[in-house]
Order: structure tokens, then C-alpha cells, then sequence
């Protein structure tokens, strides 16, 4: 599984990166026919250049306290539950 993210992280964003731990598992529920459950996982970028693969406009990065809105809700909460962990830590603004 951690070899699947890390070449879809290359192919959609252009980074190279060493997957670590899963981080977050939760249902989505996106759509009342389909029931999807996404995996979130830990890593650390090791190369590459960051660019907007054929599914985005546009690709940047963002301070965990300063994200702009996201898509899907699921995706809200794993981000604020690691800026709420990476601010009781004086992590926050590491993107």
C-alpha cells in the first residue's frame, strides 16, 4: 500500500517521497452509491518538483494553520486533527 501512495503522489504532484505510517483511516462518504474509505498516510518529501498533475488546476503548499478550502470533508478533519496535533506540539505553521 505505502508503494501505491508514493506513486500517486509522484504522478499527481510531481514529489518524490518516503511513505511512512498511516496516519488516518476513515469512511467516505461521498456518494450514497459508492462507499469509499480513504488512508492517510505519514511522509516525508525527498525530491522532485511540486506541480498541478492532470487532475488539478493548481498546486501549492499551505501552512497547516492557513489551508485554503478543501473539497471533501473527510480530508477537513484529518488535516485539522494533524494542525491540532502539530499546535500542541508549536508545529502548526509547518506546512
Amino acid at each position: 500500500m505505502r508503494e501505491a501512495a508514493r506513486r500517486e503522489l509522484l504522478e499527481e504532484t510531481g514529489l518524490e517521497a518516503v511513505v511512512g505510517e498511516v496516519y488516518d483511516a476513515r469512511s467516505n462518504f461521498h456518494s450514497v452509491e459508492v462507499h469509499v474509505v480513504g488512508i492517510w498516510f505519514l511522509g516525508t518529501v525527498t525530491g522532485g518538483r511540486l506541480a498541478a498533475a492532470d487532475d488539478a488546476m493548481d498546486a501549492r503548499f499551505f501552512p497547516l494553520d492557513a489551508l485554503p478550502e478543501l473539497a471533501f470533508e473527510t480530508d477537513r478533519l484529518v488535516l485539522g486533527r494533524l494542525r491540532d496535533e502539530r499546535l500542541a506540539h508549536g508545529e502548526a505553521s509547518r506546512g
